[in-house]
């Protein structure tokens, strides 16, 4: 891990945002480095992603040599899915890990893109 790590950022609001959210993930990334992050993204096609391009779906034995340094899947959640967090907790208990649920939106980028879609 690094001892230290220098940010950049122009003094405006936005720019206070991102330093506060990047040492939420420092904070985050320091608890546990062996964490396996799942992404909205990633979870919708982990089978596609992860799962067969290991050859899990084949060899569903080599998971705990690709995995062996993991502990903990966290899932950053960028909306509220009908079932994601069952699902991301399924693919969490099927690797032996602990799991954490953490809802992150679409933060400032979310509320743009509904101001311009209610301007059109």
């Amino acid at each position: 891990m690094y001892k230290k790590v220098l940010l950049a950022y122009d003094g405006s609001i936005e720019g206070r945002r991102a330093l506060r959210e990047g040492a939420k993930l420092a904070q985050l990334c320091e608890a546990e480095p062996g964490t396996f992050y799942l992404t909205d993204f990633l979870l919708r096609h982990y089978e596609r992603l992860v799962v067969r391009p290991l050859g899990l779906d084949r060899h569903p034995e080599l998971a705990s040599e690709y995995f062996r340094h993991y502990k903990r899947l966290v899932y950053l959640a960028q909306t509220d899915r009908a079932g994601a967090i069952v699902r991301a907790r399924q693919i969490a208990d099927s690797l032996g890990f602990c799991f954490e649920y953490r809802y992150t939106g679409y933060g400032e980028l979310g509320e743009r893109l509904h101001t311009l879609a209610w301007q059109a």
